[in-house]
């Protein structure tokens, strides 16, 4: 019951907030202000992949996918995504460096598979909103609204 409650506040405070952000930015074309949301909620998405990876004993690179998460974001919002993929694989390349030179070969493997899966994942999708969000505000309603329904119910 404490998680329900805990999930509908945070739907009755996200929903408008989200919204305000993407209505401003589609009708100032303040794109950079979309770019900035989407960056601070894949922050937040991605600090929780790495606790989850880290309970099942999958240690990732923090700082390398803290800061490539935004990255990302930001480079598929400022130039429509052009860099965006350079960063991507760049850092899917020292994922797989860090995970083969700190677990070896074998469960190197698995653990790469899993933080490149995540890199893909949170900005991949989260960059897709922005391009929905471009499209028009209400696709974007629509999406988010299923979504959050999905969440808090």
């Amino acid at each position: 019951m404490r998680g329900l409650r805990f999930r509908l506040l945070t739907a009755v405070v996200a929903i408008p907030t989200v919204l305000a952000v993407f209505w401003v930015a589609e009708h100032f074309r303040a794109d950079w202000l979309a770019g900035l949301l989407l960056s601070g909620v894949g922050v937040i998405a991605a600090w929780e992949y790495l606790y989850l990876m880290d309970r099942l004993g999958i240690p990732l690179p923090k700082e390398l996918f803290l800061t490539a998460t935004p990255l990302f974001l930001m480079l598929a919002v400022a130039w429509d995504g052009q860099y965006a993929l350079v960063v991507g694989w760049g850092v899917a390349y020292l994922i797989v460096l860090y995970s083969f030179f700190r677990r070896g070969p074998r469960e190197g493997f698995l653990a790469s598979l899993a933080g490149i899966f995540g890199l893909l994942y949170i900005p991949g999708l989260l960059s897709f909103v922005y391009l929905v969000q471009r499209g028009s505000f209400f696709y974007l309603m629509q999406l988010l609204f299923i979504v959050w329904g999905y969440d808090s119910g």
